[in-house]
């Protein structure tokens, strides 16, 4: 019985038959392959991750009181969309008082960079809410996608 690697076996391709040499390439690419198969057959190729966006996310920045003229007070609303650029979106504050009501201040979204920018919105203080503690969310509906934000408390006082 041949030995593996016995260059002398009929079934390594070497054996002499009056002084000619078998076809030895056939032979040595099926050697080989089949050398190269049960070597890798354990490994693995791991493909590259595929890059993933994170998911737009929502965010109310600031909510405050700013004089508008003499005697008047504007409530002014900020926010902005993470993981989306675009113009002409609505952007929604909601203010939800303690007692269960709501006001809302609305604009349009633009698109600032790799996001969209939601306001500065702003109304007269006394047209839309008394002062007091509010909820206030940012809801954003745009062509890509539509979001609220969580929900941040504020006090609203003269």
């Amino acid at each position: 019985m041949a030995e593996a690697g016995d260059l002398n076996s009929p079934e390594s391709g070497f054996e002499s038959q009056s002084g000619h040499v078998r076809s030895l390439v056939p032979r040595l690419v099926a050697l080989v392959s089949s050398t190269l198969v049960l070597a890798l057959g354990g490994c693995a190729v791991a493909a590259a991750p595929e890059p993933s966006a994170a998911a737009p996310a929502a965010a109310v920045t600031s909510v405050g009181l700013e004089p508008a003229a003499p005697g008047v007070v504007d409530v002014v609303a900020v926010g902005v969309v993470e993981g989306v650029a675009e113009s002409g979106g609505t952007c929604r504050f909601t203010f939800w008082a303690d007692s269960g009501a709501a006001s809302r201040l609305t604009g349009t979204g633009a698109a600032d960079g790799g996001r969209t920018r939601c306001g500065p919105v702003s109304e007269e203080a006394g047209r839309i809410l008394p002062y007091g503690r509010y909820e206030v969310e940012l809801r954003y509906d745009g062509v890509e996608v539509s979001v609220r934000s969580p929900r941040i408390v504020v006090e609203l006082a003269p």
